[in-house]
Formats: structure tokens, sequence, C-alpha cells
């Protein structure tokens, strides 16, 4: 799992890089809404290596037999604060800034937008989890599924935008001859 961790932070490098370069060849002016969608998506990977690193190296030397109760279980609650809360917040803002490249900027697809939204509320609430004990809204329980199901869309719908044609018009090439730009002067006057 650990391995997969790690390679999770290496496709999401991948994926906030394509992020970026697509808002940016979209429209120049949003460069530097592409770089914070692209510094949130870093942010995304090296919280997911750390996590990666801590639940491995932690995991490697609770494994013993003789390893107490609470011992495990706080590896467990670290391991989910590091990997559901902190990671839900950064997703959560990293979802948001994409909503607001698709639905204000029109950089992307109204699709990738609409479940960006989603994915931010959910991300939001998810994040809160750390406040409560017991339920389903817990560390342990299950709306941290739902949260990373949801957020496996918003990556899945990303990844479709990014793969899909561009909707731009056919320019003809303009033709500049020594007549039409004489006749193109008479005109302008």
């Amino acid at each position: 799992q650990v391995w997969l961790l790690a390679f999770g932070a290496v496709m999401m490098l991948w994926l906030g890089s394509g992020v970026q370069s697509f808002i940016h060849r979209h429209d120049e002016r949003l460069a530097s809404l592409a770089s914070l969608i692209f510094g949130l998506f870093v942010m995304a990977a090296g919280l997911l290596g750390a996590s990666a690193a801590i639940e491995g190296g932690l995991v490697y030397r609770v494994t013993g037999e003789t390893s107490p109760a609470t011992v495990v279980r706080l590896v467990y609650d670290i391991f989910s604060f590091l990997g559901n809360d902190s990671l839900a917040m950064v997703t959560m803002l990293g979802a948001a800034v994409v909503a607001v490249a698709a639905l204000a900027a029109h950089a992307m697809s109204r699709a990738v937008g609409y479940v960006s939204v989603v994915t931010a509320a959910v991300n939001l609430a998810t994040s809160l989890t750390v406040f409560t004990t017991k339920g389903s809204f817990s560390l342990e329980g299950s709306f941290t599924d739902i949260g990373q199901i949801v957020t496996m869309v918003w990556l899945l719908a990303l990844s479709v935008d990014l793969i899909r044609p561009t909707k731009t018009p056919a320019v003809a090439p303009i033709v500049s001859t020594p007549d039409a730009a004489l006749r193109d002067r008479r005109h302008a006057v």
C-alpha cells in the first residue's frame, strides 16, 4: 500500500502539470491561476508522499506481536489525519480553484466545474471529521470513504477533460499581397 501511495504522489504531480499546461494554453492571462492549481497539486503530492513514508515507517515498527492496541490505534489515527483530513483540505482548495477556472474563466468544461464544486464541498466536510470521535463523520467513519470516491471521480473528470480535443475555430490563413494591403488602407480611411 505504501508503494501505491508513493506512485499516486507521482501521478498527482503529472496531473497537476497537465492541468496547469491546459489552463495556460487556454488563456495566458490565467497563468497565475494555473500556477496556483499546480502548487496545490504539488502540496497534495507532498502530503501523499509524506503519509506514505510515515505510514511505512510506523507500520514496520509497530507490526510486532508485542505492540499494544493503543500504539496500533495511534498509528491508524496519524495516518487517517495525514491521509484523510489534511489531504482533504488541500483537495478542497484545489477543487475550488479548478471550479473557478472552469465556471468563471471557462478554461475547462462546465462538467469539470460542477464536479469540482461537489468535490470541494465533500472534502471540506471530510476535513472536519477530525473534530468528531464517533459515528460515520469520525476519522474511522465511512464518510472519509465517500470523500475518497468523490475525489477519484473528480480526478477522472479532470483527466478526461485534458484529453478531449479543444474546440478552437479554424481560422483561414491571412494572405497578404501588395494589392490587398493597398485595398485595406483605402477601406480603413
